[in-house]
């Protein structure tokens, strides 16, 4: 899907389908190594925690944490993303237009994954109470 996303976005961006591949190929291999990096300091240095008795998920920690994951991977992606396709496409417009655009939609992609691997964690620590 962000392979999808990237590829549309970009060729408005572009207006040229080999363009939008070359830069989706940058942009995939940007976003999987800060993804990783940045998911795996978060779940060194600030795992989630389950509620002590219930050991159930607390879904408003839960909310917190995966924002300021979010806040981090997302600033970094974004000002580096906006730099690559300034570069390539000299325009400042542009540049903002599609920045934005990316932003949002990768967002609201972000929030559904990582709500996705907190439930499947819980679920799956947590087997025999179910």
């Amino acid at each position: 899907m962000t392979i999808t996303t990237n590829m549309l976005f970009l060729r408005a961006a572009t207006s040229s389908w080999i363009d939008a591949g070359i830069l989706t190929s940058i942009y995939t291999g940007l976003s999987l190594s800060l993804f990783v990096t940045n998911d795996y300091l978060w779940d060194v240095y600030n795992p989630m925690r389950l509620d002590v008795g219930t050991n159930r998920i607390n879904f408003t920690e839960s909310a917190k944490r995966t924002t300021l994951k979010f806040i981090t991977y997302r600033t970094t992606f974004t000002a580096i993303s906006a730099g690559i396709l300034y570069t390539w496409t000299g325009s400042l417009k542009t540049t903002l237009t599609i920045g934005a655009a990316l932003a949002i939609t990768k967002a609201a992609m972000f929030y559904v994954n990582d709500f996705a691997w907190d439930w499947y964690t819980w679920w799956t620590t947590n087997a025999s109470a179910h």
